[in-house]
C-alpha cells in the first residue's frame, strides 16, 4: 500500500508480477462459465462474472444494464436544486448551504503541480493517486467543484426516479455517473498536431495528363486524453456524493425537502416536484 505522501505519481502498486500464473489459470477456469445475467448466453470475460459486454457496460457504466442519464435530465435536476437553495430555504440555511459547499470545494483542491502529463500517468500508480491527479486537473483547468457537488446530487436524484439496474449496482452506478463528471474536465491531456493532406477542389492544373486539383496540406490539431478506469470515477464519485450530501442534507434528505408546488401552491416534495418538471417535458420550473 501506498502511503499517500507527495505527489500522487509517486503512490505505486505493490509488484504483482508473481502473480501472473495465478490469475490467468483463474480466468480458464471463469470464462468456462457462463454470464451471470439472466437471459445472456455468452461466456465470462476474464475474471469478471459476465460476458464481455456486460462486464464492459459495468466498469464504464457502473451497471450492466442500466440506463444512463441523459445532460437535459439532469439539468432538470440540478435546477430544481439551485431553486431550492434560493427560494424555499431560509437566509440561514442559504448561508450554511453556500457555505459548506464553498468549503468542500476548498477540500478537492488540488495543487497545479500534480496535475501532470499523459505520459507521466504510469501503469504502476495507485487509483486513489489517479483520482487526485484528476482533481487537480479540474482545478488547474478552472472547473467548478460546486457544480460538481449539485451534479452528484442531481445523480442520485434521478437514480431514485429511474435507475433500471441492478439493485446490487445501484450504488457503484450512482458514484460512476458522478465520477465522469470529473474526468470529462480533468482527465491529463495533451495537444497532438499532425499533417492532413487534401485536395484544393477550387483550383484546377492543367498538366499533360489531365486537370487535376493541387494537393495542399495542413495542420490538424486536437487532444489526447490518457484512459481512466471506472475505478476512478467510482472513487471521484463516492468522495463528491459524501460531499454533496454534508453541504445540502439539513436533517431531512435533499429530495424528501418540502418546496412549494406551483399547482395550487401547496407543500409537495423536491423529487415529486421534479417529477412534475419532467413530467411537462422540463420546460416548466421544478416548483
Amino acid at each position: 500500500m501506498s502511503n499517500q505522501r507527495g505527489n500522487p505519481t509517486t503512490w505505486m502498486t505493490t509488484d504483482r508480477t508473481d502473480r501472473k500464473s495465478l490469475t490467468n489459470l483463474r480466468k480458464h477456469r471463469n470464462q468456462a462459465l457462463p454470464c451471470s445475467h439472466n437471459g445472456c448466453t455468452h461466456q465470462r470475460a476474464g475474471l469478471s462474472r459476465f460476458c464481455r459486454a456486460h462486464a464492459d457496460r459495468l466498469r464504464d457504466v457502473g451497471d450492466p444494464i442500466a440506463t444512463v442519464p441523459s445532460l437535459g435530465e439532469l439539468q432538470v435536476f440540478s435546477g430544481a436544486i439551485e431553486r431550492w437553495i434560493e427560494h424555499d430555504c431560509l437566509p440561514m440555511q442559504q448561508d450554511q448551504i453556500e457555505q459548506e459547499l464553498r468549503f468542500q470545494a476548498r477540500k478537492f483542491n488540488r495543487p497545479e503541480s500534480w496535475a501532470v502529463q499523459p505520459g507521466d500517468l504510469h501503469r504502476r500508480i495507485t487509483q486513489r493517486g489517479r483520482a487526485e491527479i484528476v482533481k487537480a486537473t479540474v482545478a488547474k483547468n478552472g472547473g467548478d467543484f460546486r457544480e460538481w457537488f449539485i451534479r452528484a446530487a442531481a445523480v442520485e436524484g434521478w437514480a431514485l426516479l429511474n435507475f433500471d439496474g441492478l439493485p446490487e449496482f445501484r450504488k457503484r452506478f450512482v458514484e460512476t455517473q458522478v465520477g465522469s463528471w470529473a474526468t470529462q474536465r480533468g482527465t491529463p491531456s495533451r495537444k497532438w498536431t499532425m499533417p492532413v493532406m487534401t485536395k484544393d477542389t477550387s483550383t484546377i492544373l492543367y498538366t499533360p495528363n489531365g486537370p487535376r486539383h493541387p494537393t495542399v496540406w495542413s495542420s490538424h490539431t486536437q487532444k489526447v486524453r490518457k484512459k481512466v478506469s471506472g475505478a476512478v470515477q467510482r472513487l471521484l464519485g463516492e468522495d463528491a456524493v459524501a460531499a454533496a450530501k454534508k453541504a445540502l442534507h439539513l436533517g431531512v434528505p435533499l429530495w424528501d425537502q418540502p418546496v412549494t408546488s406551483s399547482i395550487g401552491g401547496g407543500q409537495i416534495t423536491l423529487l415529486n416536484a421534479v417529477k412534475i418538471a419532467l413530467r411537462e417535458g422540463g420546460s416548466e420550473k421544478a416548483a
